[in-house]
Protein backbone atom coordinates (compact mmCIF):
# COMPACT_ATOMS: atom_id res chain seq x y z
CA UNK A 1 0.00 0.00 0.00
CA UNK A 2 2.76 2.50 0.95
CA UNK A 3 4.74 1.85 -2.69
CA UNK A 4 1.57 2.51 -4.24
CA UNK A 5 1.13 5.65 -2.45
CA UNK A 6 4.89 6.67 -3.36
CA UNK A 7 3.67 5.40 -7.07
CA UNK A 8 0.80 7.98 -7.02
CA UNK A 9 3.08 10.93 -6.55
CA UNK A 10 6.36 10.29 -7.38
CA UNK A 11 6.08 11.90 -11.04
CA UNK A 12 5.08 14.67 -8.40
CA UNK A 13 8.08 14.12 -6.50
CA UNK A 14 9.34 17.67 -7.55
CA UNK A 15 6.40 19.34 -6.65
CA UNK A 16 6.62 17.65 -3.46
CA UNK A 17 10.34 18.31 -2.34
CA UNK A 18 10.97 21.83 -3.91
CA UNK A 19 8.17 24.03 -1.59
CA UNK A 20 8.82 21.72 1.63
CA UNK A 21 13.01 22.00 1.08
CA UNK A 22 12.12 25.53 0.79
CA UNK A 23 10.25 26.16 3.97
CA UNK A 24 12.72 24.09 5.86
CA UNK A 25 15.63 26.20 4.39
CA UNK A 26 13.99 29.60 5.11
CA UNK A 27 13.25 28.12 8.08
CA UNK A 28 16.72 27.23 9.36
CA UNK A 29 17.73 30.63 7.75
CA UNK A 30 15.49 33.36 9.48
CA UNK A 31 16.00 34.56 13.02
CA UNK A 32 12.59 33.36 13.46
CA UNK A 33 11.52 30.70 15.82
CA UNK A 34 8.46 29.49 13.72
CA UNK A 35 9.22 25.80 13.64
CA UNK A 36 5.27 25.45 13.97
CA UNK A 37 4.02 27.17 11.10
CA UNK A 38 7.12 25.37 8.67
CA UNK A 39 5.72 21.97 10.26
CA UNK A 40 2.18 22.43 9.49
CA UNK A 41 2.56 23.81 6.27
CA UNK A 42 5.45 21.15 5.39
CA UNK A 43 2.51 18.61 6.20
CA UNK A 44 -0.51 20.28 4.72
CA UNK A 45 1.92 20.62 1.15
CA UNK A 46 2.38 16.79 2.06
CA UNK A 47 -0.43 15.54 2.13
CA UNK A 48 -1.88 17.63 -0.83
CA UNK A 49 0.51 16.70 -3.28
CA UNK A 50 1.04 12.32 -1.52
CA UNK A 51 -2.76 12.89 -2.98
CA UNK A 52 -3.97 11.42 0.75
CA UNK A 53 -4.71 12.28 4.00
CA UNK A 54 -2.45 9.92 6.04
CA UNK A 55 -1.27 12.11 8.28
CA UNK A 56 1.15 9.14 9.53
CA UNK A 57 3.23 9.28 5.97
CA UNK A 58 3.38 13.14 5.87
CA UNK A 59 4.92 13.34 9.53
CA UNK A 60 7.61 11.02 8.68
CA UNK A 61 8.17 12.59 5.04
CA UNK A 62 8.70 16.45 6.99
CA UNK A 63 10.30 14.93 10.06
CA UNK A 64 12.42 12.85 8.45
CA UNK A 65 13.37 16.07 5.70
CA UNK A 66 14.47 18.18 8.99
CA UNK A 67 16.69 15.43 10.02
CA UNK A 68 18.78 14.95 7.12
CA UNK A 69 18.89 18.61 7.24
CA UNK A 70 20.40 18.16 10.90
CA UNK A 71 22.87 15.84 9.44
CA UNK A 72 24.88 18.71 7.43
CA UNK A 73 28.37 19.25 8.67
CA UNK A 74 27.14 23.15 9.47
CA UNK A 75 24.24 22.17 11.42
CA UNK A 76 25.62 22.95 14.15
CA UNK A 77 25.93 26.87 13.50
CA UNK A 78 22.11 26.58 13.69
CA UNK A 79 21.56 23.95 16.27
CA UNK A 80 19.07 26.12 18.11
CA UNK A 81 16.54 26.07 15.11
CA UNK A 82 16.43 21.80 15.85
CA UNK A 83 15.43 22.31 19.12
CA UNK A 84 11.63 22.37 18.70
CA UNK A 85 11.49 19.86 15.98
CA UNK A 86 9.68 16.85 16.51
CA UNK A 87 10.77 13.28 17.07
CA UNK A 88 10.20 11.48 13.74
CA UNK A 89 7.07 8.58 14.30
CA UNK A 90 8.12 5.48 13.14
CA UNK A 91 7.87 1.34 14.59
CA UNK A 92 11.26 1.79 16.36
CA UNK A 93 10.45 5.38 18.14
CA UNK A 94 7.01 4.17 18.68
CA UNK A 95 8.41 1.25 20.30
CA UNK A 96 10.20 3.63 22.59
CA UNK A 97 7.09 5.20 23.43
CA UNK A 98 5.37 2.01 24.50
CA UNK A 99 7.52 1.25 26.86
CA UNK A 100 6.78 4.12 29.04
CA UNK A 101 3.54 1.77 29.45
CA UNK A 102 1.07 5.06 28.86
CA UNK A 103 -2.28 3.57 28.94
CA UNK A 104 -3.84 5.88 26.72
CA UNK A 105 -1.24 5.96 24.39
CA UNK A 106 -0.55 2.34 23.89
CA UNK A 107 -4.35 1.90 24.01
CA UNK A 108 -4.87 3.89 20.52
CA UNK A 109 -1.85 2.71 19.10
CA UNK A 110 -3.07 -0.86 19.49
CA UNK A 111 -6.41 -0.12 17.28
CA UNK A 112 -3.90 1.12 14.46
CA UNK A 113 -2.10 -1.37 11.93
CA UNK A 114 0.63 -0.04 11.17
CA UNK A 115 1.08 2.78 13.33
CA UNK A 116 3.36 5.43 12.08
CA UNK A 117 1.85 5.38 8.97
CA UNK A 118 -1.78 5.75 9.84
CA UNK A 119 -1.51 7.75 12.87
CA UNK A 120 -4.07 10.61 13.35
CA UNK A 121 -2.99 14.22 14.20
CA UNK A 122 -4.32 14.06 17.54
CA UNK A 123 -2.97 11.11 18.75
CA UNK A 124 0.69 12.51 17.15
CA UNK A 125 0.21 15.29 18.88
CA UNK A 126 -0.14 13.77 21.94
CA UNK A 127 3.05 11.04 21.57
CA UNK A 128 4.95 14.42 20.51
CA UNK A 129 3.74 16.42 24.31
CA UNK A 130 4.68 12.81 25.64
CA UNK A 131 8.06 12.23 24.66
CA UNK A 132 8.88 16.20 25.28
CA UNK A 133 7.59 15.57 28.86
CA UNK A 134 10.04 12.66 28.80
CA UNK A 135 12.73 13.66 27.63
CA UNK A 136 12.82 17.11 29.53
CA UNK A 137 12.95 14.53 32.34
CA UNK A 138 17.22 13.40 31.33
CA UNK A 139 15.81 9.63 30.42
CA UNK A 140 18.42 7.08 30.91
CA UNK A 141 19.04 4.81 28.02
CA UNK A 142 20.43 1.62 27.99
CA UNK A 143 22.74 1.21 25.15
CA UNK A 144 23.84 -2.35 24.55
CA UNK A 145 25.76 -3.94 22.60
CA UNK A 146 26.53 -7.54 21.32
CA UNK A 147 27.11 -8.89 24.64
CA UNK A 148 25.27 -7.55 27.48
CA UNK A 149 28.46 -6.92 29.57
CA UNK A 150 29.11 -4.65 27.33
CA UNK A 151 25.93 -2.18 28.25
CA UNK A 152 26.09 1.55 28.47
CA UNK A 153 23.45 4.03 29.82
CA UNK A 154 23.77 7.21 29.05
CA UNK A 155 21.17 10.31 29.34
CA UNK A 156 18.87 11.07 26.19
CA UNK A 157 19.35 14.63 24.68
CA UNK A 158 16.17 16.79 25.80
CA UNK A 159 15.50 17.54 21.94
CA UNK A 160 13.28 14.87 20.34
CA UNK A 161 15.35 15.03 16.88
CA UNK A 162 18.34 14.88 18.79
CA UNK A 163 17.38 11.69 20.45
CA UNK A 164 15.75 9.94 17.70
CA UNK A 165 19.26 9.20 16.76
CA UNK A 166 19.73 7.39 19.42
CA UNK A 167 16.65 5.53 20.36
CA UNK A 168 16.52 4.60 16.67
CA UNK A 169 18.85 2.66 16.34
CA UNK A 170 19.00 1.13 19.75
CA UNK A 171 15.73 -0.28 19.53
CA UNK A 172 16.63 -1.59 15.40
CA UNK A 173 19.68 -3.16 17.06
CA UNK A 174 16.99 -4.85 19.74
CA UNK A 175 14.93 -6.43 16.81
CA UNK A 176 17.69 -7.50 15.38
CA UNK A 177 19.06 -8.92 18.79
CA UNK A 178 15.50 -10.59 19.53
CA UNK A 179 15.74 -12.45 15.68
CA UNK A 180 18.92 -13.69 16.35
CA UNK A 181 18.00 -15.06 19.51
CA UNK A 182 15.27 -16.50 17.53
CA UNK A 183 16.90 -17.97 14.83
CA UNK A 184 19.35 -19.47 17.45
CA UNK A 185 16.48 -21.15 19.60
CA UNK A 186 14.37 -22.31 16.13
CA UNK A 187 18.37 -23.72 14.80
CA UNK A 188 18.91 -25.91 18.38
CA UNK A 189 15.44 -26.89 18.14
CA UNK A 190 16.07 -28.28 14.75
CA UNK A 191 19.19 -29.68 16.06
CA UNK A 192 22.00 -27.83 14.10
CA UNK A 193 24.80 -26.79 16.01
CA UNK A 194 26.47 -23.75 15.68
CA UNK A 195 29.44 -23.17 13.58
Amino acid sequence: MLLINMLSYASNKDELIKPILECIFNYLNSNDKCFNQCFSYCIQKSMQIMNNQRFGLAQKFVNMSFKYMMCFSDSKEISNKFKDCHLPLDKYTIKWVRSFRNKEINKKLDTIKNAWANIDEDLYNTIQNFAKEQLSNNIQYTISFSNSAQNKTCTLPAERLSAEFIIWHQEKINELHNILEKSKSDFERLGIKQI
